[in-house]
């Protein structure tokens, strides 16, 4: 008896996930993912983790579906499996996707490149006014072909493109993690902080170390 109502426990769950799936609003969906016709000896890949897992997409009500997730990070957008097709999900401001414990949220921010852009950023502090974003994208690099005996050809490849953001009250800059960089950004505490680092030893081109300073001044707020 037991067995039945644990299988049966099971199946409503599954339903129950199955049907939010299917619920999720037609807004929060693009078309299917075209495949690529990328060259078979190209290396890397545009993901950092190729496999799909169990997430949660969040809407702006707040609510959130249950779906198969993975990140592409070459595009810079979410994806889902479904019914053996893959879809893009839309990106708007503020949209959240969990996925591996992490959460993802779309900010708009400009880019090294001067564009205006909207992306997927990783908190990596505490709650607070003033946060540091970690942006984890890919970089298509062409295959090149040899210019003469003495060379040999290069595949072509995908490259880890990793950027941090700092976001002081909605406002995104791209920072590298340095002491002077964070230093200037948060001049109105930089004698405090400037004690804090040399107190605790902060080696400020450490990520972790880093995230610590900025929880620092969160707490002075």
């Amino acid at each position: 008896m037991k067995k039945v109502i644990c299988t049966l426990g099971f199946m409503l769950l599954f339903i129950s996930a199955y049907s939010q799936l299917m619920d999720l609003p037609g807004e929060y969906i693009r078309q299917k993912v075209v495949n690529r016709n990328l060259p078979s000896n190209t290396k890397g890949s545009p993901y950092y983790n190729d496999s799909f897992i169990l997430g949660k997409v969040y809407t702006n009500e707040n609510k959130f579906f249950e779906a198969l997730l993975r990140y592409d990070a070459y595009n810079d957008e979410m994806q889902m499996k479904q019914n053996g097709n893959i879809i893009a999900l839309l990106k708007f401001e503020n949209g959240k996707v969990e996925i591996d414990n992490k959460t993802y949220e779309a900010l708009s921010y400009t880019d090294d490149k001067g564009s205006n852009e909207i992306g997927y950023f990783e908190n990596l502090t505490k709650p607070g006014n003033t946060k540091l974003l970690l942006h984890k994208s890919k970089k298509f690099v062409e295959g090149t072909k040899a210019q003469n005996s003495y060379t040999s050809d290069k595949p072509a490849m995908f490259k880890d493109d990793i950027n941090y953001y700092l976001n002081k009250e909605g406002t995104l800059n791209l920072i590298k993690l340095s002491k002077k960089n964070i230093l200037k950004l948060l001049s109105d505490k930089k004698k405090e902080l400037d004690s804090y680092v040399s107190e605790n030893k902060l080696k400020l081109r450490d990520e972790l170390d880093f995230v610590q300073l900025i929880n620092f001044y969160n707490s002075l707020q």
